[in-house]
């Protein structure tokens, strides 16, 4: 087991967060203190090798990641929680659900793509980290975007371990979740940003066609972060969503 930086807000029924690549806990902040205020035990972690968690010995895999979230609930004595995961964060909650169903009340998918492309890592070689967070700061949001958010995302990213991205990029475009959807049982709640080129809205309206009690929402004028570029838009739908599930998830 490695040693997680995890947080956690409040006091009730458990929802996890979990980061895309690159990134941190910290991109969760504001829906920390706003579900922890609301009544749920808001948790987020820092996967193995992002923020301030350890990489480990092995090689960055998914079930690694899967392992991080379960570890993280574990350790605060949470059995069962509703999951909450951002671009390669929701793939760890599909590997997540893959491995352990019964731990979910229901799942919110932000961003995402259940298979993407193959990772193009050789082209990171030639890059610092600070020049790839710099340059993801440019395309993963939209035209709104304040200059305050684009720094932030561009110093978390810059602080990552090279190595550490491209064992996490590889791994993740390896994988196909595709057959994982049908065999959700749990509501799901699946968020595309209107302009998101990394994953489109046409990606979430194929992954809620093969999810049976699923609900897409599409944010107007958002990128790939909408959690951060709206976050009270985001905390709304999200206070919605959980409000039709029940917070023990009785839908």
């Amino acid at each position: 087991m490695v040693k997680l930086n995890i947080a956690s807000n409040g006091q009730g029924t458990a929802i996890i967060f979990v980061h895309g690549l690159g990134e941190s806990l910290e991109s969760w902040s504001e829906q920390l203190e706003h579900f922890g205020a609301e009544g749920f035990r808001a948790v987020a972690l820092d996967l193995r090798g992002h923020g301030h968690s350890e990489a480990g010995e092995a090689r960055i895999e998914m079930e690694g990641f899967a392992d991080d979230v379960f570890d993280a609930l574990g350790s605060l004595s949470i059995e069962k929680a509703h999951f909450c995961g951002l671009s390669m964060g929701a793939l760890v909650v599909l590997e997540a659900y893959k491995r352990k169903p019964g731990a979910f009340l229901s799942m919110t998918l932000v961003s995402s793509l259940p298979q993407y492309p193959p990772a193009q890592t050789q082209a990171l070689e030639s890059m610092s980290m600070r020049e790839l967070g710099e340059q993801v700061a440019r395309f993963a949001v939209g035209p709104a975007a304040t200059t305050e958010l684009k720094k932030s995302i561009a110093r978390v990213i810059g602080s990552t371990s090279k190595t550490v991205y491209i064992q996490s990029a590889e791994t993740a475009c390896a994988r196909d979740y595709t057959p994982v959807l049908p065999t959700i049982m749990v509501p799901v709640l699946l968020v595309a940003g209107e302009l998101d080129f990394v994953a489109p809205p046409q990606a979430a309206t194929f992954m809620q066609k093969r999810i049976a009690n699923s609900k897409l929402v599409i944010v107007r004028g958002a990128g790939h972060l909408p959690n951060r570029e709206v976050p009270g838009e985001f905390d709304r739908l999200l206070d919605e969503f959980l409000k039709t599930v029940g917070k023990e998830g009785t839908q």
